[in-house]
């Protein structure tokens, strides 16, 4: 049995995001099949959206090794979808992080499972759409399907959250809302998104309680809650246009979380910079003491063990191991976990140049 983190405890357990770590199987195929039939009608949005995903992948495709027939195999497309979502949102696609087990070639998934890691879906929906297409490699068209696909799965997801929000705010679906019902719709939705939440078993009083204890008490909670402001005051009509204003307010939401992430990156990276062991790029981890960023987070806490498993350790010499400072920037040590099938991420200097030199 899954184990389901429960109401306001989310909040001090170590992880909460335990509740929503499981995707439905059915849910999955059906969007790889949706995505797939649609790219055959002309008309549907799907078409318009592959293409502008082919355009904006045509760089880094066109220096990817290849196969006699010009499509890619094995995990090269893991990479290239990797660096879309990074680059284009700052979310790392669970599954995808060139760590651990997310490297295996094929998921296998038992016959009769409803339910499967987030963690594996990438490589499954990779898996049915090979499938579904009777191909064992990807051109540049069906990349951006599968592409389309994740984007599909994470879009509906985000709407499920705002339905539940629906509910347990009692607050009814069709038409306007009003700025209070706003405010405590995207409170639910922000308390599951950000801190996993199980809205299935909270009631309205959950909600509200957790809200103002969070206001109250909570630095980082109080500088989103400010940040989220601001993208509201760019979105006047969320109000009148009803449940299609509070999802694109959701979804507005999600999109700029990185830039509220910002200042703790921008932080982790001065620091590192001034540490007086800096040199090449490097520090060593003697230097690394925890600390806290002002209304945000403890830094530099991680084990050698972890970090060796990022990859962001140099132990050249085994006395003094270093950080590899552009390499923990850009790892999973400093990104922020979601109730979604991504991360949220420091932005990467490194790809910048890469983007420069494909």
């Amino acid at each position: 049995a899954v184990e389901s983190k429960r109401g306001i405890a989310n909040l001090f357990v170590a992880d909460p995001m335990g509740a929503h770590e499981f995707a439905s199987r059915l849910s999955l195929e059906r969007s790889v099949r949706a995505e797939l039939a649609a790219t055959a009608i002309p008309t549907s949005a799907v078409v318009g959206k592959t293409k502008r995903i082919e355009e904006e992948i045509k760089p880094l495709w066109s220096v990817m090794p290849k196969n006699e027939h010009g499509r890619i195999t094995n995990n090269t497309h893991r990479y290239i979808v990797h660096r879309y979502f990074r680059e284009k949102y700052g979310w790392s696609i669970k599954g995808l992080e060139p760590v651990g087990a997310s490297w295996l070639k094929v998921a296998t998934v038992t016959t009769g499972v409803k339910q499967m890691s987030k963690y594996t879906v990438p490589a499954y929906l990779h898996q049915e759409l090979l499938g579904l297409t009777g191909t064992d490699d990807l051109d540049i068209h069906r990349l951006a399907i599968l592409i389309s696909t994740i984007e599909h799965v994470i879009r509906a997801e985000m709407m499920s959250y705002v339905y539940d929000a629906h509910r347990v705010m009692q607050v009814r679906i069709s038409g306007p809302k009003t700025q209070r019902e706003v405010d405590d719709l995207i409170s639910a939705f922000t308390l599951l998104y950000a801190f996993g939440s199980n809205l299935e078993i909270s009631t309205k009083r959950d909600i509200e309680n957790s809200t103002r204890f969070l206001q109250a008490n909570h630095k980082g909670w109080q500088q989103l809650h400010a940040r989220i402001q601001d993208v509201k005051k760019n979105r006047p009509d969320v109000a009148t246009n009803g449940f299609d204003g509070v999802m694109g307010l959701a979804t507005a939401i999600t999109q700029n979380y990185r830039d509220w992430h910002s200042p703790t990156c921008r932080d982790a990276r001065e620091r590192l910079l001034a540490m007086p062991s800096y040199k090449d790029g490097r520090v060593s981890v003697l230097d690394l003491i925890p600390v806290r960023v002002p209304g945000s987070r403890l830094l530099f806490t991680e084990a050698q063990d972890y970090l060796r498993h990022l990859g962001t350790l140099d132990e050249t010499n085994a006395s003094n191991p270093q950080l590899i400072v552009p390499n923990y920037l850009a790892s999973q040590a400093l990104c922020l976990t979601t109730a979604s099938y991504y991360t949220v991420c420091c932005k990467s200097l490194c790809n910048d140049i890469l983007a420069r030199l494909e």
